[in-house]
């Protein structure tokens, strides 16, 4: 998950406002870093594609690099920075996993998804893009494309939580489970966190 930024009046790096695109004046402190903030989205959206497709959704977790916004590590200790970029590394199920989030990916960033590298040599990678979300299969030089317009917080929460077919009336005995996989995911995050920062 690399986040597009913008610069502000020292060309320090700052984050964009999610819904505006404005730059966002916040002073972002721990736990407001992209551990918890943005590391339960990219988890839960791992986990959940794994768990539809019948895998293993087991979850291993180390923390590589954490850096505030300016690019300086995180002291142990510190207890009120905020990261502003960290790499998580780890398996799910028997899958390697590597997680990079960046809040400050600069003008350039924009990457919302992740990328898959099937055992055949396959790639499926999934991006948002302004005409909406987007998946890619890439097998050697063909690649398939399709779009699906909107985001994927929107078709997930219709899908799941709030729409008429929702995951409560559709498969109730299947909510316990999803529940379970978030608690495990922010547990795991947390643990991160005390191992980088420190016990607070």
């Amino acid at each position: 998950m690399q986040e597009p930024s913008g610069f502000n009046s020292a060309g320090e790096p700052v984050a964009l406002n999610f819904a505006t695109g404005e730059l966002d004046t916040r002073q972002l402190r721990h736990p407001d870093g992209v551990i918890l903030d943005i590391g339960t989205h990219v988890l839960a959206m791992l986990r959940e594609t794994l768990h539809a497709s019948g895998g293993d959704t087991a979850l291993s977790l180390s923390l590589r690099v954490a850096k505030d916004r300016l690019g300086h590590d995180i002291a142990p200790g510190d207890t009120s920075t905020a990261e502003g970029e960290a790499h998580l590394q780890g398996t799910l199920g028997t899958i390697p996993l590597n997680i990079w989030l960046n809040k400050y990916a600069g003008p350039a960033g924009g990457q919302k998804g992740m990328r898959i590298g099937l055992r055949d040599g396959r790639i499926i990678t999934f991006d948002r893009a302004p005409e909406g979300e987007v998946v890619t299969l890439q097998d050697g030089e063909r690649v398939q494309r399709w779009t699906r317009p909107g985001t994927i917080y929107t078709h997930c929460l219709d899908e799941q939580i709030l729409g008429a077919d929702n995951l409560f009336i559709r498969a109730p005995d299947s909510v316990a489970g999803l529940t379970q996989r978030r608690l495990e995911e922010v547990e795991w995050l947390l643990r991160l966190q005390q191992q980088l920062r420190g016990p607070h």
